[in-house]
């Protein structure tokens, strides 16, 4: 079963190194020609999770069920519980894997070259905060979730996609608001504490979907 999900997932993990081969010549351009493009690749990379909603996340449940795929493995030994953990755990692979490369890209994207006079950079903005610590990680795994429960509700690839693509824009633009209305009220304070409440809350939402996506898959 484990072959078979990585036999399934296997062009989107090769089409995700092309998209990190993309970062990673975006980082080298902006380093070779700092300080003018400072910042492109941080700004760029709040798509990267997007990427992984809509291509690992919407496609791994709703695409089994849109070709029939499903009925065969459940007719099998293997059962509907183990059939969804295994393409979760899957993509959860997938998706810490790619966040993590992207990391180390963004690492040195953003390093300055010796010579170069520090330039000052707020770590609370929007840019920065979700490209750096947790947020990344929580919102690739939120929309991963959101995908895959949303495809077993749905059975449906394309509107899955489309829920997916809503949820990405209300979180990249909804959340730099919410992070402003609450830090006015003083409840949250320190780079740290709001990436660990902020990302806290989107993994708990992450993990409720996946537990919403099991409850229906295993439903007979």
């Amino acid at each position: 079963m484990t072959w078979l999900a990585w036999r399934i997932q296997r062009p989107v993990a090769f089409a995700l190194i092309v998209l990190l081969a993309f970062y990673a010549g975006m980082a080298a351009l902006e380093q070779s020609t700092y300080p003018s493009m400072s910042g492109v690749t941080t700004g760029l990379s709040q798509y990267f999770p997007l990427f992984l909603g809509l291509f690992v996340g919407a496609p791994a449940v709703a695409r089994e069920y849109e070709l029939g795929t499903h009925r065969l493995v459940w007719t099998q030994t293997i059962t509907r519980r183990h059939w969804f953990a295994t393409r979760a755990a899957m993509a959860a692979g997938l998706t810490v894997a790619g966040v993590a490369l992207l990391s180390v890209v963004l690492a040195w994207a953003t390093r300055q070259p010796e010579g170069w006079s520090r330039m000052t950079v707020d770590p609370k903005s929007s840019g920065y905060f979700d490209s750096h610590g947790v947020t990344p990680y929580a919102v690739a795994f939120f929309l991963v979730a959101l995908g895959f429960t949303t495809g077993a509700l749905l059975q449906r690839t394309l509107p899955t996609m489309g829920v997916v693509l809503v949820a990405w824009v209300a979180v990249t633009a909804g959340g730099p608001a919410l992070r402003d209305q609450i830090q006015d009220t003083g409840v949250i304070d320190g780079y740290w504490p709001w990436q660990f409440a902020y990302g806290g809350a989107l993994l708990v939402l992450a993990a409720v979907l996946v537990a919403v996506g099991l409850q229906r898959v295993t439903r007979r």
